[in-house]
């Protein structure tokens, strides 16, 4: 993917990465490339969004906060100014497409899948973990969690320590 990159073929790039993140959400460095890409082409909302993936998984190098030093930092000879990251809609919209990266489900017009479909978010989380569908359980409970589910913010706590060691 980084020779991609260094082709200079930007979109293929990033639509790349995005696919290869969806599988490995746990891949810091990956996150923090496409960060680097997306500020470059100031697009700092998705920056700060790959950076936040970033430093989720490690914790020890503080992308995201360097990311926001910089924004609120003097650019170009400005002076300082006020920045904010996105807000939890386009967190949360964010979060919903690299969960439909991650899904695995079988397209429309399949008769007798198997599938059963559940009300309940958390044991729909939970069956998608029983199922290994770990990148998708983990996308769905950190949207589930910015959008204020507790629960979801404890699954998604232990589904990242499990993809740390991965």
């Amino acid at each position: 993917i980084e020779r991609i990159r260094d082709s200079g073929d930007e979109e293929q790039f990033m639509d790349l990465s995005r696919l290869v993140l969806a599988q490995r959400p746990s891949n810091h460095e990956a996150w923090t490339s496409l960060g680097r890409m997306h500020e470059r082409r100031g697009e700092y909302s998705d920056a700060w969004l790959c950076y936040d993936q970033a430093q989720s998984f490690f914790p020890g190098k503080p992308v995201r906060d360097d990311f926001r030093s910089r924004m609120e930092g003097d650019m170009d000879g400005l002076g300082k100014t006020t920045w904010n990251p996105p807000g939890i809609s386009q967190r949360v919209d964010f979060l919903r497409k690299m969960e439909d990266m991650a899904s695995l489900e079988i397209e429309e017009g399949d008769e007798d899948t198997g599938v059963i479909e559940i009300e309940d978010p958390l044991s729909f989380i939970e069956q998608l973990i029983v199922e290994e569908r770990f990148s998708e359980a983990f996308f769905k409970s950190r949207r589930l969690a910015a959008e204020g589910n507790d629960g979801a913010l404890e699954i998604y706590e232990k589904l990242r320590k499990r993809m740390e060691v991965e």
